[in-house]
Formats: structure tokens, sequence, C-alpha cells
């Protein structure tokens, strides 16, 4: 299972965010993208991607795509 944590987790989570992933989930395939371009060159391959927000650009290319993990409170701005 490929998990996908785009550019868009805050700069000071997203380091803790992988790791803690990494640690409890060492057998997943996790790609951090640092920039746009990375992140939509990983996501044909994404299952899972874990972000605060979620551009239709990453939807339209993330065909194998099984959940959005949101890390807000809520999916008020999310195109449900």
């Amino acid at each position: 299972m490929t998990v996908l944590v785009p550019p868009y987790v805050q700069a000071g989570g997203a380091p803790y965010l992988v790791e803690a992933i990494r640690e409890r989930r060492p057998d997943l395939d996790l790609v951090h993208a640092e920039d746009d371009e990375a992140m939509l060159a990983a996501a044909p391959d994404a299952d899972v991607v874990v972000t605060g927000r979620v551009p239709d650009e990453l939807l339209d290319a993330a065909a194998n795509l099984q959940w959005v993990q949101c890390l807000s409170a809520g999916v008020d701005f999310f195109d449900l």
C-alpha cells in the first residue's frame, strides 16, 4: 500500500507525521512529496493520501486512490 503525504501538510508537522507513520507501519510505501510536481508524480500509485487539502489535480492524477485522510476537524471545504 502506498501512502502519499503531499506538500500541503504544514511544514512543521510533516516531518513528525511522516516519522510517526513510518514507526507504526514500516511495511507501507510512504511518499512525502515536497512540492506539487513530486505530488503529482507520486499520485498515480497512491492508495491513501494524508493531507490538509485535496486539490482537483491530485484527485485527477490518483487513479488508485482508496482513502483520503483529512488532517482537519471538518471537511467543509472538500468537494464531497
